[in-house]
């Protein structure tokens, strides 16, 4: 790892050409130290567990990596005993350093600090994949990676050569369960809104996955310290919380879907620069008015990308007859409504105002005829995913 790009070291010389082609590292992300606190969870005997406390500020190191074995020993492993850090896919912006927040957008008086450009890995968060019987054990996380390498993702991953990562919950949900993150290289760097637009819509049709896509957000933790456990002993031996799965391919080639990129905010020493107001014709009256509202007050609109409408027409999808979408009941649904929008908002695809209106419209397709969940619950675990996304950069 290092901190500095060592181009030199990353040059091929092509036959005829005028001036040096730059190959980039295989893996290039940031490690991040809490300034206070720690990013793992404290697990006791009896069962209880405690998160993390939420930090805000950290000390970056940007760190690149050329080959799969090294990202495996180099930086994972060592993570693994250090639970003050964790890696995320972005990097500073040019010129700051220090502690600083994870904020990818910049907003009045608040500057973005983080930037993503293309990367040429992926990792994909397994968060309780059914295995066969044995293959959830503490021990058994290569064996499970395998399976659900070559069994159960698309086929253009069997026999990828991979790393499999334990997470905070591996060997602990049963003999049948398998939770793990796989990390994989890629032929060529990608945009990383392709990438998580990707994983997302494999989340939806392949449910079975229990894949979570905020992995591939430039400024989302990707965990990386074993739990602290108290009264107990880590169910996870040492030598299985970072395993290098084998194959005969060293790249996996995705089939990626072309990404709208949203204008994002220009920050400046005093003030944000945001674009003249845009208003999209293709909502409900409804919608409409509450967004020429805001136009009126004078109120900045952020353009609203293909990826926020795809995910509005999703979620409208998913509320509409609920619980019976995905049988999940009514409280995950929403929950996980009222955060794709809070995650789109934080990405700048659009504006809250528009995020809360498309949210209560959708909202109105429940199944509510027990009476449970009024007005005041469905705002509730609105509230909440903007407190848990939004806020807190």
């Amino acid at each position: 790892m290092s901190q500095q790009n060592h181009r030199e070291n990353n040059t091929t010389l092509f036959r005829g050409a005028q001036s040096p082609v730059v190959t980039p590292p295989a893996f290039q992300f940031s490690v991040l130290t809490c300034a206070y606190g720690q990013a793992t969870k404290t697990i006791y005997a009896d069962g209880r567990e405690i998160a993390f406390r939420k930090v805000k500020h950290f000390h970056y190191k940007y760190c690149e990596i050329e080959l799969l074995e090294d990202f495996a020993k180099v930086a994972l492993e060592w993570l693994v005993n250090e639970p003050t850090r964790f890696i995320i896919r972005g990097q500073l912006l040019p010129g700051l350093s220090g502690v600083q927040y994870r904020r990818i957008l910049s907003r009045p008086g608040e500057p973005a600090t983080i930037e993503c450009p293309p990367r040429s890995w992926i990792v994909l968060d397994l968060d309780g994949v059914r295995v066969p019987p044995g293959l959830g054990a503490p021990e058994k996380l290569a064996e499970a990676g395998y399976f659900i390498r070559d069994n159960l993702l698309p086929g253009y991953f069997r026999g990828v050569r991979c790393v499999a990562a334990a997470t905070a919950s591996t060997g602990r949900m049963g003999p049948c369960v398998a939770r793990m993150r796989l990390f994989f290289l890629l032929p060529q760097s990608v945009d990383n809104d392709a990438l998580y637009e990707w994983a997302d819509a494999l989340s939806r049709c392949r449910p079975d996955l229990k894949l979570d896509p905020s992995v591939l957000r430039a400024m989302q933790p990707i965990y990386t310290a074993r739990p602290i456990f108290r009264g107990m002993t880590d169910p996870v031996p040492a030598w299985s919380r970072v395993r290098l799965l084998d194959g005969c391919e060293d790249y996996v080639s995705l089939e990626l879907p072309r990404v709208h990129k949203a204008k994002k905010c220009e920050a400046s020493s005093e003030h944000v620069i945001f674009g003249p107001p845009r208003i999209c014709t293709e909502m409900s009256d409804e919608m409409m008015e509450a967004t020429e509202a805001d136009a009126g007050l004078g109120v900045p609109e952020l353009d609203t990308s293909d990826k926020a409408w795809r995910a509005i027409k999703h979620i409208f999808e998913l509320l509409d007859g609920c619980p019976k979408a995905g049988g999940q009941g009514r409280h995950l649904t929403l929950t996980r409504a009222g955060w794709e929008l809070a995650c789109l908002v934080a990405e700048g695809e659009l504006t809250e105002t528009l995020a809360r209106e498309a949210y209560w419209k959708a909202a109105e397709g429940i199944n509510n005829s027990d009476g449970k969940y009024d007005a005041a619950a469905i705002q509730r675990r609105l509230d909440d995913a903007f407190v848990d996304v939004v806020r807190r950069l």
